[in-house]
């Protein structure tokens, strides 16, 4: 069995989108004070507002555009 060396630091990755996950689930699940409530919110809201999200499936577009101009056309 291995022995923990007190001497020894160990280092963990986790991706942004990863990050956000555990931010909004610690958020919904876990009662914080109110500086780790700020800092998790601010930090959820911060990879929203870039795009660094975990895939939450398609969702229809807000306004579907009508295209004017085709690539290809039948000519019949």
């Amino acid at each position: 069995m291995l022995k923990h060396d007190p001497n020894t630091h160990s280092l963990y990755w986790i991706n942004w989108q990863a990050a956000f996950d555990v931010a909004k689930e610690t958020l919904e699940t876990q009662i914080l004070d109110d500086g780790q409530r700020f800092l998790l919110e601010d930090l959820r809201d911060l990879l929203q507002r870039k795009g660094l999200t975990s895939f939450q499936g398609f969702h229809p577009p807000a306004k579907l555009i009508q295209p004017k101009h085709y690539f290809w056309r039948d000519t019949q």
